[in-house]
């Protein structure tokens, strides 16, 4: 009697999962292991865009706020775009030094430079402060970076040498634009100078045989394109603003 029923016990199947419960399982779970990924994928893409827009914001507006200060604590220096050395082998330096044509630039190879700021806009912002120091910000289009240099009141030279010129954008930001306008476009702390013709002034305003001086105060709008980043990972911040010196000559 026992024999019999040991036999009909183990002839029963015992219960489990059949092939198709278990495909149905494992296609649930394979569609929810892939969500989940999918789901960490993008906010982990989503927090680097924040970070990066965060970086650039902060970057961009440091290097901004520090070609503002020296517009502003200082004023623009015309004599510089009017015309100034560069190059040459002149042991007293001749580099940035003011200058009307290339015979004023001694030394081997010197030329003088004339920037006309009422084309247009310029990449390059020079500024002296009440003691005559210089301080330029110019934009390298090929690094994608801006650099400043100090020259003193007296010696112009410094900034001839490429050592003496620093970059103040951080190394993950790239700067794509950098727009100067300056306004306006001669001294307003210049001396009446005599003309007969608008030629003769700076920029070409004569009148009643004085070249004329605009009556307002230095003013530059900087325009700048940061971007830091590469593809869906990048960011791009653009910036404007107007400064005025807050230096009077009257």
């Amino acid at each position: 009697m026992i024999k019999k029923i040991a036999r009909k016990i183990l002839n029963q199947s015992a219960p489990g999962f059949s092939l198709m419960e278990m495909v149905v399982v494992l296609a649930v779970f394979s569609m929810t292991a892939l969500m989940a990924v999918d789901l960490f994928v993008t906010v982990t893409n989503v927090q680097r865009q924040v970070r990066n827009l965060q970086v650039v914001q902060s970057d961009a507006r440091f290097v901004m706020e520090s070609i503002a200060r020296e517009a502003q604590v200082g004023t623009i220096d015309y004599d510089f775009y009017r015309g100034h050395c560069e190059g040459g082998t002149d042991e007293e330096g001749i580099n940035y030094t003011s200058c009307i044509s290339d015979a004023d630039c001694n030394g081997v190879f010197g030329e003088c430079i004339n920037i006309d700021i009422s084309a247009g806009p310029v990449n390059i912002l020079a500024t002296k402060d009440q003691e005559n120091k210089q301080v330029i910000y110019r934009y390298d289009s090929a690094s994608e970076e801006i650099e400043v240099c100090s020259n003193s009141s007296f010696y112009r030279n410094r900034c001839s040498a490429e050592i003496n010129w620093q970059v103040v954008t951080p190394e993950k930001v790239r700067i794509s634009l950098l727009s100067l306008y300056i306004f306006p476009h001669s001294d307003p702390f210049s001396i009446p100078t005599g003309c007969s013709v608008d030629s003769d002034c700076y920029p070409e305003i004569c009148t009643d045989n004085l070249c004329a001086i605009p009556d307002v105060q230095p003013m530059v709008t900087i325009v700048m394109n940061s971007k830091v980043g590469e593809g869906i990972e990048g960011e791009e911040v653009n910036l404007q603003t107007t400064v005025t010196s807050m230096i009077f000559r009257r």
